[in-house]
């Protein structure tokens, strides 16, 4: 799939930062014995964008967390980046083909539409994973069991809806229940020894006892803990849905390596590195929907919703009317605009069914 120009712009910035993340991750190993809360994430970022401060986030360990968001229009290609993101990340941050991607969605329609799209091997999102991953790409839901040597072997790219990323949601508490599947990532139930060092050296696994019950704080074998373990590079898609605390707060549980949040109206809080205007997707030709008037919330987000089908950028208009000033001659040669008239009993009139030219709105 070629990309279009913001994309590989977009990309270009993406790889500068991961490199310096890779240079000042290296360079904090050699003073933390001197400095142990040197932040490197933040000087990482100084040197890639001078321009806008770094908002600094921890992980459940209490290590640096890079965390930056990639500002995308509706319909800019967000999962042809977010594929091209994990390709850059594990190559020069990770420096490897292979781990956990830990990829977020905030809803049924769009999770059932990524897994489909990554499952499918002829399709150019799978193609990228696995050109990024030599092939051996494995796509896991919640429900899927792997093991170490999975995510040593392959590139493991796991599914998940934002509700199961709360921590308060009943969903979410199921992800740190003690459950076959991944019982491979702990040591043996009656080794109570290494579920001590474990803990030890990652001390937010959820565990049945505290070090003095009975069992000797013996780890759960859940997914959670599983996660918690593989420090996963987490994709979060519409990335300004999980701004919670208690959303956020869970995020950084999961002691990921890195979050890549992707958002068309990423909120204050989020640490924008790469900005895409409406008017670079313009320059590339590609279809703005213009939906208008709104008056109909259900006709408003129907359209909406084939407009996410279709991967189109979506202008949200909110007018009242429009007045066609039929003496004004405007001559508009293969626009890239889309307009759909929302009309119904919610209206105060019909619209007028007209083209585009020399319209007006009020």
């Amino acid at each position: 799939m070629i990309l279009k120009e913001y994309q590989k712009r977009a990309l270009d910035r993406v790889g500068e930062f991961v490199e310096r993340l890779a240079e000042w991750r290296d360079k904090a190993e050699k003073v933390r014995a001197i400095d142990p809360d040197f932040d490197w994430v933040r000087r990482a970022w100084e040197k890639t964008l001078r321009s806008r401060s770094y908002l600094v986030r921890r992980n459940g360990l209490r290590e640096p967390l890079p965390s930056f968001c990639l500002k995308v229009p509706t319909g800019g290609g967000k999962t042809l980046l977010a594929t091209k993101v994990i390709d850059c990340v594990n190559t020069r941050y990770r420096r490897r083909q292979t781990g956990l991607v830990l990829w977020i969605v905030p809803s049924t329609q769009i999770y059932n539409q990524t897994l489909r799209a990554l499952r499918d091997r002829d399709h150019p999102y799978r193609q990228q994973l696995d050109v990024a991953a030599a092939g051996r790409t494995l796509v896991l839901e919640k429900t899927s069991g792997f093991g170490p040597r999975d995510v040593e072997e392959r590139l493991c790219v796991l599914l998940l809806m934002l509700p199961s990323a709360n921590r308060e949601t009943k969903e979410q508490l199921r992800m740190f229940r003690d459950a076959g599947g991944f019982d491979r990532f702990f040591p043996p139930d009656d080794d109570a020894d290494a579920h001590r060092a474990l803990r030890t050296r990652v001390p937010n696994l959820d565990a049945f006892e505290q070090s003095g019950g009975v069992w000797g704080g013996q780890v759960k074998t859940s997914l959670g803990n599983a996660l918690r373990l593989l420090q996963p590079l987490i994709i979060l898609d519409e990335g300004h849905k999980a701004y919670s605390r208690n959303a956020r707060a869970t995020l950084e549980g999961f002691n990921p390596c890195m979050i890549v949040e992707l958002s068309a109206t990423p909120p204050k809080g989020a640490n924008v590195l790469v900005e895409i205007s409406g008017r670079e997707l313009n320059a590339e030709e590609m279809i703005m929907l213009v939906l208008s008037p709104v008056g109909s919330k259900v006709m408003a987000l129907g359209a909406l919703m084939a407009a996410v089908e279709r991967d189109l950028p979506v202008a949200h208009v909110e007018s009242i009317g429009y007045e066609v000033e039929k003496d004004v001659p405007v001559e508009i040669e293969q626009p890239n605009l889309m307009h759909i008239w929302l009309e119904g009993d919610a209206y105060f009139r019909s619209q007028p069914m007209q083209s585009m030219q020399g319209t007006t709105a009020r």
